[in-house]
């Protein structure tokens, strides 16, 4: 079983709860635009017909609008500061890079290709189960990946017979990563003394030994 693949489900479900704050937050404003575009149209005593298209106009509008900013304001603003949306938390995901380092800018593309493969009928989303790395459209222009939310040092993964080593969970939990090393300090040695020094005699000393014995002979 791919561990990338065992994910797939918490991600879906975690953009099915966002959508859902997105879908409620468009449907309240959609109202609320109707109410002020037939307030409007009231106020200038315009036809039933005018009346009638501006309050099409002003629930389309007040849906878009309020659908967008909710949209941006959790998976911009929320996301880029804690690195998850609200569906994120839920199912503790968080957003990481795959390459460069994630900035409001990458944050921001990001939203407007998810928007975009939306609007393209959720070809942005569709595109992950085409895709080896099991990654959305907006995530693979952006340079994004969504894995599992690192609580601790220590990261539980499930071990299949697939698995082979450390480096094969690395590249699959975190693609295009770098682990730095531990520096590793050498051992330091012990000061050098000068009891623990032998002195070794000199040339002088050798001959001035010999001739006292030489003496003590005679």
């Amino acid at each position: 079983m791919d561990l990338r693949g065992s994910l797939w489900w918490r991600r879906s479900a975690s953009s099915a709860v966002d959508f859902t704050l997105e879908l409620w937050g468009g449907l309240l404003g959609s109202y609320f635009g109707a109410m002020v575009a037939a307030l409007v149209t009231a106020m200038k005593a315009s036809a039933p017909e005018q009346m009638e298209q501006s309050v099409r106009s002003g629930f389309g509008l007040g849906f878009a609008f309020w659908a967008l900013s909710i949209s941006m304001v959790n998976r911009v603003l929320i996301q880029g500061v804690s690195r998850a949306s609200i569906g994120k938390k839920l199912f503790k995901l968080e957003l990481i890079s795959s390459g460069d380092p994630i900035t409001w800018t990458t944050m921001l593309k990001r939203w407007v290709v998810s928007v975009g493969g939306v609007a393209a009928g959720g070809f942005g989303y569709w595109y992950a189960f085409f895709s080896e790395e099991k990654k959305t459209l907006h995530d693979l222009i952006a340079g994004t990946d969504v894995v599992p939310m690192f609580e601790s040092t220590s990261v539980a993964v499930e071990y299949t017979e697939e698995t082979k080593s450390f480096e094969e969970i690395r590249h699959i939990l975190v693609p295009m990563a770098e682990v730095v090393p531990f520096p590793v300090r050498a051992p330091v040695a012990e000061p050098v003394t000068a009891e623990l020094v032998e002195e070794k005699p000199s040339l002088a000393d050798v001959i001035s030994i010999d001739r006292k014995d030489e003496k003590k002979a005679a």
